[in-house]
């Protein structure tokens, strides 16, 4: 999917300014064809192909659910106002959850039918002005209220699928909700149950293994080998399937029937011991096909991970207790 294949069909903006107590509902929907539904289709596109969102399912008694479910048409506007001020009443409630402008919006992908929840908290931002008197001055100004640019991510938003209406996709950032940080927008606002998120499996899945790794094998250049294979194991995985089947992955990397049984009961804590991971973003598929080594002294090198599989890499234990890389076979060095 391209953000290119996004067409937008409906939007609107809510103000929910707590900062200066203002909370302003659209009675009118935005023009779709300006230019500004560019901006607002490029955050959609980066919150869909986000390894950070949740697929998530309603609650039986989430009233956002039953908004969305009865969504029409018609009461396209009446729907996003009570969308928006139930957040709004979360939010004046609990100081720490920023001020935003809420922007609900209907679009299609081929047509299959979206609704998206956007919550664009204010940034603070600077613009110059122009100050009066008899001679020309120029000044700076703070803007404390301005959206998000268009490269960034937001930290809070929602993609509801239409044909399916209990299901939706989550993105959100903990906040102190009485004194302990909560998911609010899944579990306050929109009151649904989440899965683990793509990034998240995959952090689970590489501390486990890094634990069982330390674990079983000794510190030097064979600890670090292991750490190497199971990368270039998921790299492999990833590369020949675009998916990681944890179960599987699990019975490569560690070699012994007790090791595998350790890390399916500490995977099964999370609940991901079945799971599979597939990443779509290019940052979370980094992680896996390169490697960061850094050294006690602060040297610190990334290697793609297929390097370590030719004989261009090669680690030792020195006998003084000390370890080795060596770096050969390539044409030139550049200085970056």
């Amino acid at each position: 999917m391209e953000r290119e294949d996004i067409r937008i069909r409906k939007a609107i903006m809510h103000v929910l300014d707590t900062q200066s107590g203002q909370c302003i509902y659209s009675e009118n929907e935005l023009d779709t064809g300006s230019d500004f539904c560019d901006f607002l289709r490029g955050h959609i596109w980066k919150v869909m192909e986000s390894d950070e969102k949740k697929e998530c399912v309603f609650e039986d008694d989430s009233e956002a659910a039953g908004w969305i479910k009865n969504l029409n048409t018609e009461n396209f506007v009446t729907v996003s106002f009570y969308l928006a001020n139930s957040l709004y009443g979360i939010m004046e409630e609990n100081i720490d959850i920023p001020a935003a402008d809420l922007f609900v919006v209907v679009y299609e992908i081929e047509r299959e039918k979206y609704l998206a929840i956007l919550k664009m908290n204010y940034k603070r931002s600077y613009t110059h002005q122009t100050i009066p008197g008899t001679e020309t001055n120029v000044g700076v100004a703070i803007q404390k209220a301005t959206l998000p640019g268009g490269t960034q991510k937001l930290s809070e938003a929602a993609i509801i699928e239409l044909e399916n209406r209990k299901r939706l996709y989550v993105t959100e950032k903990r906040y102190d909700v009485n004194g302990i940080k909560t998911n609010y927008f899944s579990q306050l606002f929109l009151r649904c149950r989440a899965n683990r998120s793509e990034k998240e499996k995959l952090n689970i899945v590489q501390r486990v293994v890094e634990h069982m790794q330390q674990k079983y094998y000794c510190e030097g250049s064979g600890q670090v080998k292991r750490q190497i294979e199971a990368a270039i194991a998921m790299d492999h995985a990833l590369e020949e399937t675009g998916k990681i089947e944890i179960r599987d992955i699990i019975k490569r990397i560690l070699e012994n029937e007790e090791m595998q049984q350790e890390a399916r009961e500490k995977l099964e804590r999370y609940g991901i011991e079945n799971d599979r991971i597939e990443p779509k973003n290019e940052s979370t598929k980094k992680r896996i096909s390169f490697q960061t080594l850094k050294t006690d002294t602060g040297i610190e090198i990334k290697i793609p991970t297929q390097e370590f599989e030719r004989d261009s890499i090669q680690l030792m234990d020195c006998e003084d207790g000390t370890m080795q890389m060596l770096i050969g076979n390539f044409g030139r060095i550049e200085k970056r």
